[in-house]
């Protein structure tokens, strides 16, 4: 026993074969031919075979430590324990939990994110939409994929959602902006469960009407007020064609999106018509505007200065090819209703130029507004209805009555754009601002 020195085995060099050098106690030095220098314990299996056991390579497995390893190893031999069949059912069992956890770990990448849902849902319906799902992958990249983009979408539980809504909610606000993206996140997992991704919408329970509840507007301008509106316009820093947007909303009671996406192309100012594209359209139906010789000036104009810049759009951006941004009307119109308040960066300084005596009131007021002068001129509510392009609520009459509202509705343009046309003739201005 304890044969070997360190001085002894720092001596050893390779030969041409391997060399054995004997410790005792079934402990062996072999040092191969080229010179290193490994542990092996030697004894006999149950059937009288020789079997070597590597313990270790010098010096990372010092002598001391090589004779403690040879000492156990006998211990074992003695209870009857095979040295290299149990490092053989080690590595076996090591490798077994090694393709258990890989296995695991792929059925876990295989699992659908939330990401992924998303990409799906924008591809099979989203992109649908008229702005081809822009705004909702905004809303998503910002508040919610940040947030459970990674995870696998049936561990999206109810707390996970309810912490979007209260993020959003916390960045102050009406809770408009929560509403939406609870309403975003909802459709998306009724989505996924249509297709039997998960089996129950985890948004389900959260009621929208606890967030916000959204109050009916009823704003409409008065006669006096849209004199007014006429006054200001020149001196509120809009560009021309903002200040003819407004005044075709109000004769068109178009809304801003259809304005904005119009194409000189879909406008025929010889038949007094306008295209509004299914595509363009809030309710996917195209529509038709008549345009009255009041709407047809403005019309003109606005095509007159998209053909000076070389562009297909009625509404041009200055900056970038393509339609002004639908947004951008109404950033200016409550850009220039902040009375009392400092301008913002960027942003217009006349803080007060489109304020008017019965209060706030946004770009899809005009068209409130050019809804109510037709009844109060009286045109018929079932042809409003039609010129403003409202789904018919009553099913039944949906199907059946499939009568031409066409000369009605022209009529209807019509006596809206003489009445505007009084109301913003010279003498009618001059008595507001008189």
């Amino acid at each position: 026993m304890n044969k070997l020195t360190d001085r002894f085995i720092k001596s050893t060099k390779g030969v041409g074969k391997d060399q054995y050098f004997c410790d005792g106690g079934g402990l062996y030095l072999r040092v191969t031919p080229a010179g290193s220098r490994v542990w092996v314990y030697r004894y006999k299996n149950t059937i009288g075979n020789t079997r070597w056991f590597a313990v270790g390579i010098y010096p990372s497995t010092s002598l001391a430590e090589a004779r403690a390893e040879a000492a156990t190893l006998k211990v074992k031999r003695r209870e009857g324990i095979d040295p290299v069949e149990e490092r053989r059912l080690e590595k076996q069992r090591q490798r077994a939990a090694e393709a258990a956890e890989s296995a695991k770990q792929a059925a876990i990448n295989a699992r659908m994110t939330a990401r992924d849902l998303f990409e799906r849902w924008v591809s099979l319906e989203i992109s649908k939409r008229g702005d081809g799902g822009a705004e909702i992958r905004r809303m998503f990249e910002k508040d919610v994929l940040s947030e459970i983009g990674n995870m696998a979408v049936e561990d999206v539980r109810k707390g996970h959602v309810a912490a979007i809504v209260d993020k959003v909610l916390s960045r102050g606000g009406s809770g408009r902006m929560a509403a939406l993206t609870l309403s975003g996140m909802r459709q998306m997992f009724r989505f996924a469960v249509e297709r039997d991704f998960i089996e129950g919408d985890p948004s389900a329970s959260i009621r929208k009407s606890r967030i916000h509840k959204p109050s009916e507007r009823e704003r409409v301008l008065s006669e006096d007020e849209i004199r007014l509106l006429i006054v200001k316009l020149p001196n509120a820093g809009m560009c021309e064609s903002s200040q003819l947007a407004i005044k075709a909303m109000l004769a068109t009671c178009c809304r801003v999106g259809e304005l904005t996406k119009a194409e000189l192309k879909h406008i025929d100012l010889s038949a007094g018509t306008w295209r509004i594209p299914a595509e363009n359209s809030k309710n996917r139906r195209e529509h038709t505007v008549f345009l009255s010789g009041f709407a047809s000036e403005i019309f003109e104009t606005l095509k007159e200065r998209s053909e000076r810049l070389g562009s297909g759009w009625l509404m041009p951006a200055r900056n970038k090819p393509g339609p002004v941004c639908e947004k951008s009307l109404s950033k200016q119109i409550g850009d220039r209703q902040r009375p009392n308040q400092e301008a913002m960066k960027g942003r217009s300084p006349l803080v007060d130029a489109l304020v008017m005596p019965g209060g706030k009131w946004v770009a899809h007021d005009l068209r409130r507004t050019g809804a109510t002068l037709m009844g109060e001129l009286g045109v018929r509510p079932d042809v409003i209805e039609r010129c403003l392009n409202h789904t018919e609520q009553n099913k039944m009459a949906r199907i059946y009555q499939r009568q031409s509202y066409s000369e009605n509705m022209r009529d209807a343009w019509r006596v809206l754009g003489e009445h505007l046309r009084y109301l913003t003739c010279c003498e009618a201005v001059m008595e507001i601002v008189a």
